[in-house]
């Protein structure tokens, strides 16, 4: 907002609940590229002593500068400038050869979490858009990516589900889990309105044409409702 010159006081509260449950994901997420899947977790690590930066790689088992061993983890960042764009890639997992697969992370609570069957609608496009702009990225770190696909990983904010799979795959523990992993196929028809309003937006920054349209039909609809802007979209 402040980038375009909007400077509104009629911010949106966050509430304590709310917080609360962004804190709770967040922490989740920490432990996947942190703990449980460290081994795989592709990513810029800083050194939590000297603050070296380690750039694209795994986890180093001790700072060359420093020697000591503890790192915090940052997420790969992508840019697009054609359509004014950038993604920060959850996990991505180097599990994977030739190329390492980049990996969508949701937390989702257990009574949502049975239900899921394929990723969520708005997951899964956002993966798409993701997959789209690695695909024409110029970037050097994207050659090492998957362009075709990848996934949507979420994470059961509870005990988890029965997996018959993990008994299929030899694994011995409990016939219950957590994880369910959906892959998402790169579809440039699905994500080509999207990214083209988005290219839309970045022309009229540049002073090339208007405004785009606005997505919503009024100002009374509930997705205006809904936003802090709204005002400034001339409905």
């Amino acid at each position: 907002m402040y980038k375009h010159g909007i400077k509104d006081s009629s911010v949106m509260l966050i509430g304590t609940s709310l917080t609360a449950t962004y804190d709770l994901g967040k922490s989740l997420q920490d432990y996947l590229n942190q703990e449980w899947g460290v081994e795989w977790c592709i990513g810029t690590w800083k050194c939590r002593y000297c603050g070296l930066d380690y750039s694209f790689t795994l986890r180093p088992k001790n700072c060359e500068r420093c020697k000591h061993e503890y790192f915090s983890y940052f997420e790969e960042v992508f840019e697009n400038s054609e359509y004014g764009v950038t993604g920060s890639v959850d996990f991505i997992d180097a599990g994977y050869s030739p190329r390492y697969r980049m990996t969508e992370v949701k937390t989702i609570v257990k009574d949502d979490f049975k239900k899921l069957s394929m990723p969520l609608a708005e997951h899964r496009l956002r993966t798409q858009i993701y997959l789209e702009l690695i695909a024409k990225s110029s970037d050097h770190r994207t050659s090492r990516l998957h362009a075709g696909k990848a996934s949507v990983l979420y994470i059961c904010k509870g005990y988890g589900v029965s997996d018959p799979t993990i008994k299929e795959y030899g694994i011995q523990d409990q016939q219950f889990s957590p994880f369910k992993e959906y892959v998402v196929e790169r579809n440039t028809e699905a994500v080509k309105p999207y990214l083209e309003k988005a290219r839309e937006v970045v022309l009229f920054q540049q002073k090339k044409q208007k405004l785009p349209e606005p997505m919503c039909p009024n100002d009374y609809c509930s997705r205006a409702k809904k936003c802090c802007v709204v005002k400034y979209c001339g409905l």
